[in-house]
C-alpha cells in the first residue's frame, strides 16, 4: 500500500471551472474529518467540497457534496483505491 508524507494540493481549470484538489496523510476518520472542515473553511464560498477517504480497506467513504450522485465522492474513491493508496484523504473544491 502507497502512503502520502506531507499534505498535498494541485488546481486546474476544466470549461471555465476551477477545481482545486486536496490530499492529506490521515490515520482515523476523526482525522479525516478535521481536515475536510479546514478545507471548507479555506473555501467557504466553493460549490461543492467533494471528499474521498480511504483509511484502510475497511474504513473508507465519500461523499458527492451536492453533485449529481455517483459523479465525484465515489470516482474519487476509486482512484485512491486503483492506486492502492491508504491514510488518505482527499477534497476537491
Amino acid at each position: 500500500m502507497y502512503r502520502i508524507k506531507d499534505k498535498a494540493s494541485d488546481e486546474f481549470i476544466i470549461n471555465k471551472s476551477r477545481f482545486i484538489t486536496y490530499l492529506q496523510r490521515v490515520e482515523s476518520e476523526e482525522e479525516s474529518s478535521q481536515f475536510i472542515s479546514e478545507i471548507k473553511k479555506l473555501h467557504p464560498k466553493a460549490t461543492h467540497h467533494c471528499q474521498a477517504t480511504l483509511i484502510n480497506e475497511n474504513i473508507q467513504g465519500s461523499n458527492d457534496d451536492g453533485e449529481p450522485s455517483g459523479t465525484a465522492g465515489i470516482p474519487m474513491l476509486e482512484i485512491l483505491r486503483k492506486k492502492n493508496m491508504e491514510l488518505i484523504a482527499a477534497v476537491v473544491v
